[in-house]
């Protein structure tokens, strides 16, 4: 059984990494670091160029962030993965796009997708995201649907996925069983139906 667990930095899931038992492996991405204290993770994930996001006033050449994040980047002893070797990175990885890509077609809008199309292309048994909502939906919007596409790969191979209940990941109202334009009552009635005829409840 391959648990592993993917690491985002919102609230509260992220917190949970700290308990997370110990046969999980733990992937991280970006800066996600900040929100451990003493869990050690066992992968990380820098998919940006150096130059990422320059125009936000943070020091140039650190992806975006602050020189911590490349003092962490440096310092983690964990595989960390990059579009190519760095280095000023002794532990760095390049990704192999090449491989995932064959499998699963290069469709890759963020590094959450980079990180779940791996763990698939490894095999795992099950995967749980941890401060990963992507629910604002002007920065997120192109990643949901594409950390969904893999996410459904996962189900249909029987590997078991957790999602935080404020993610905004596997949702939408059932099509036509949840309408708005019908009414409350004629929805509860509906929603008796379908749990008879298929069990939901």
């Amino acid at each position: 059984m391959r648990s592993i667990a993917l690491l985002g930095s919102s609230p509260p899931s992220s917190r949970y990494a700290e308990s997370l038992p110990s046969e999980y492996e733990l992937w991280g991405m970006n800066a996600s670091h900040t929100t451990l204290r003493l869990r050690k993770p066992q992968r990380w994930f820098q998919m940006h160029h150096r130059h990422h996001n320059a125009q936000n006033g943070t020091p140039p050449g650190h992806w975006g962030r602050q020189v911590w994040h490349e003092d962490f980047l440096r310092d983690c002893g964990v595989p960390v993965y990059m579009q190519e070797k760095d280095p000023e990175i002794p532990t760095s990885v390049r990704y192999p796009i090449e491989a995932v890509s064959n499998e699963y077609g290069p469709y890759f809008t963020s590094s959450l997708a980079y990180m779940l199309a791996l763990a698939l292309y490894e095999g795992c048994n099950e995967i749980a995201l941890l401060g990963i909502t992507l629910s604002a939906p002007s920065e997120y919007g192109v990643q949901r649907s594409c950390a969904e596409y893999y996410l459904g790969i996962a189900r249909a191979n029987g590997v078991i996925i957790e999602v935080a209940d404020n993610a905004e990941l596997l949702k939408a109202p059932l099509y036509a069983y949840e309408d708005p334009t019908v009414p409350v009552d004629r929805q509860e009635t509906t929603g008796v139906v379908l749990e008879e005829v298929v069990g939901v409840t």
